[in-house]
């Protein structure tokens, strides 16, 4: 009982431990972003268009005479401040600048509009959330390995994967009106449905990809070893029917293993393997290696026989 809460108390303090690094990593990589490739954000932003501020630089508000203390342009902010102020006050910016014939045409002639200058600005302001979210996913898929790896489980995952789905599916497809149902229409339920769900049914979704491509490879690469035990099902077949007849004898003997089933013995000096049905395989193997009556012969060999149907 107390491992199993031991463990419980590790996946909830690891799960608080990637909101926690999420939002500092994400806010950190755009502030690098912002002092060491800011060009890199003006062409996301533009789409490609610009790589520097055509809108509200220094040079654009002398020679357009917009003034710098206009709500949401000041200078001294930072990138992301200025974008998220800017798409706030979108309404009496544009009132302004539209009264500007100097403005309007600088815009006309880089080939752009206001409605192009708040798109650019909007996607500026949610740069530092993307990124943010984007270290999620990341820490998200690290927190459900470390998860799997804690409680060994895979149809507690998957089922627990499958009810996110169900949750986050019926909460984009109302429209965010579920998750107004469930959890109220505060920030809270902004941070469940936006900022927490997505990233998370993404980084399970992600895992379950992985874990049966590799769980498939694996069944196949088992397949390929143990082909060739096949050729010696006849003669445990004869060994289970020959014991079948004789399971009262008492006296103890070892069995000559690699002569009674050479592949087998093959197969078991080839060194061990860590994987579920690999393992089961290997011990019942060895199970034959060890000092027998003929009854404690037969119940290993029919263990053996089930772990290899007939093909």
């Amino acid at each position: 009982m107390w491992k199993t809460m031991g463990k419980a108390a590790a996946a909830i303090a690891a799960f608080f431990l990637v909101i926690f690094l999420s939002r500092l990593w994400g806010s950190g990589f755009c502030q690098w972003m912002q002092r060491e490739h800011p060009s890199l954000l003006y062409q996301y932003a533009s789409g490609g268009k610009f790589s520097g501020d055509v809108y509200f630089s220094e040079e654009v508000l002398r020679q357009t005479g917009v003034p710098q203390t206009l709500t949401g342009i000041s200078l001294e902010k930072d990138l992301i401040g200025r974008a998220g102020q800017i798409s706030r006050e979108q309404w009496e910016i544009a009132h302004h600048l539209a009264g500007n014939p100097i403005y309007l045409a600088h815009l006309r002639q880089m080939g752009t509009s206001l409605s192009e200058l708040f798109s650019f600005y909007e996607r500026l302001a949610g740069v530092q959330d993307g990124l943010i979210y984007a270290c999620r996913y990341l820490l998200f898929l690290m927190w459900v390995v470390f998860l799997h790896l804690l409680m060994r489980c895979r149809p507690a995952l998957y089922f627990a994967m499958g009810a996110l789905c169900i949750l986050a599916t019926c909460i984009k497809l109302s429209g965010k009106l579920a998750s107004v149902c469930l959890f109220g229409s505060s920030t809270v339920n902004q941070f469940l449905s936006d900022g927490l769900l997505p990233p998370l049914l993404e980084a399970m979704l992600t895992f379950l990809i992985f874990d049966i491509t590799i769980a498939s490879m694996e069944k196949v690469r088992l397949g390929h070893k143990v082909e060739s035990l096949y050729r010696d099902l006849p003669a445990l077949e004869t060994l289970i029917v020959h014991l079948s007849g004789a399971v009262e004898v008492r006296g103890e003997y070892r069995s000559d293993f690699s002569r009674l089933l050479p592949n087998f013995h093959d197969y078991l000096s080839h060194g061990k393997r860590t994987r579920k049905k690999a393992l089961r395989l290997m011990q019942a193997i060895e199970s034959l290696g060890d000092p027998h009556t003929n009854r404690t012969f037969l119940e290993a060999a029919v263990e053996l026989r089930t772990l290899l149907p007939g093909k």
